[in-house]
């Protein structure tokens, strides 16, 4: 009789542990963030790829950022993978700027990127736009 509770135990100690070792798919498309100092597309700019890695658990999320811009214009960039459904990927997108000024100003937008370019924020200052990671600086 002693079987069934050691049994009972160690199936349900196993379905929690192979519920823990889940993981959760990355995004779809691979991806660059590219922060353009003035127009889109000019020649200066800083660039960074988001990790297309799955995700350990969906506790854990898919994350990068970057400082990017010229002496009082310079941008403190976030962002953070959602979710993947649909054909696109969502993102989390924050942006603090300038970060080396007296005063700052916090921008937060969620998009969905299928691996064609979107403008995020824009100002007179920077561009910043997602993009496939093969066009990235075009």
């Amino acid at each position: 009789m002693k079987t069934l509770p050691v049994f009972l135990f160690m199936w349900f100690a196993l379905t929690v542990i192979a519920a823990d070792s889940t993981t959760v798919a990355g995004p779809q498309f691979p991806a660059t963030v590219t922060c353009f100092m003035g127009k889109i597309d000019s020649a200066s700019f800083c660039s960074s790829a988001v990790s297309t890695a799955p995700r350990p658990d969906s506790k854990n999320s898919s994350s990068g950022g970057m400082i990017c811009g010229w002496p009082g214009q310079v941008s403190e960039l976030h962002w953070e993978f959602l979710s993947s459904a649909g054909g696109v990927d969502a993102y989390r997108f924050t942006r603090r700027f300038p970060v080396d000024a007296p005063r700052t100003e916090t921008v937060t937008k969620q998009i969905k990127f299928a691996g064609k370019r979107i403008v995020i924020f824009e100002d007179q200052y920077q561009v910043v736009v997602i993009d496939s990671a093969t066009k990235t600086g075009s």
